[in-house]
């Protein structure tokens, strides 16, 4: 069985046809990947949206609970500033009244599970980070980074409440704020 000129010509694609259907198909997978690109693009974005405001709102969590268990007077309980009988419930031979409040730091006592305070919990900026620290039995202090890129923390009191305001800023320089008011304990 023998096929004709005319038949074998039929058969195929010509150059032409060719031509066009690559040119469409290298047009479809360009509009693919940049598609792709532009979602990937977002989604970074997007994630490192989602991991400032996560690191805002976990911080100002962490920070909560430590002054909700604040005191202002911790075991100074008439209120003279020196250390009376009675007042060191915890033995550490110091008056554990550290309050002190300033417009980018907080400094506290908390009181434990046991009635005790604590040695001075501080909260302040350092640079673009905000550090966590305490000051052991020893008379040692500890700093811990709490966040970073931070490029506000401030602090204010209004009657028995204290408000917390702090702001992270982004690669590429997009800033996010959150601010929580806490009721220290006493």
């Amino acid at each position: 069985m023998k096929r004709d000129a005319s038949q074998l010509g039929q058969a195929g694609f010509t150059l032409l046809e060719s031509l066009i259907g690559t040119v469409l198909l290298a047009t479809i997978v360009y509009v693919l990947a940049s598609t792709f690109a532009t979602a990937q693009k977002s989604s970074t974005s997007t994630r490192s949206g989602l991991s400032t405001t996560e690191t805002l709102r976990a911080t100002l969590a962490r920070i909560t609970v430590d002054l909700r268990s604040a005191s202002r007077v911790a075991e100074d309980s008439n209120s003279n500033g020196t250390l009376d009988d009675g007042e060191d419930s915890n033995g550490n031979g110091r008056l554990d009244a550290d309050w002190n409040l300033q417009a980018s730091s907080i400094m506290f006592n908390r009181m434990m599970a046991d009635g005790t305070y604590s040695p001075p919990v501080c909260y302040f900026l350092s640079g673009d980070e905000l550090r966590r620290s305490v000051m052991l039995t020893s008379g040692r202090t500890i700093q811990v980074p709490i966040a970073r890129s931070v490029t506000n923390f401030s602090v204010s009191e209004s009657g028995t409440n204290v408000t917390i305001a702090m702001t992270i800023t982004r690669p590429g320089g997009v800033a996010e704020t959150q601010t929580v008011t806490v009721a220290p304990r006493n």
